[in-house]
């Protein structure tokens, strides 16, 4: 289907908006094992955005490796996150 585009295709799964300062998310500084850390952030919803599909999703990635450390997500709207608080 080279070259040709359906108006119909349902884009699932895209990242809408970032919260960090830039792709390369913001730093946490360093934190010791076993210790906890808390960023929080506000962030505007589009109007035209079927808010029931978001998600929120959050990782905890090496700035000198690129390794994913942890990860978490929720909903958007009333949602809990998958990990341990």
């Amino acid at each position: 289907m080279d070259g040709i585009t359906d108006p119909n295709y349902k884009h699932n799964h895209v990242a809408r908006r970032l919260v960090s300062k830039s792709v390369f998310g913001d730093s946490m500084g360093t934190v010791a094992s076993g210790s906890k850390a808390k960023m929080s952030y506000d962030v505007e919803l589009d109007s035209k955005w079927n808010v029931e599909n978001l998600y929120m999703y959050a990782l905890i990635i090496s700035e000198k490796t690129g390794y994913i450390h942890n990860m978490a997500y929720c909903k958007a709207i009333n949602g809990f996150m998958d990990s341990e608080e």
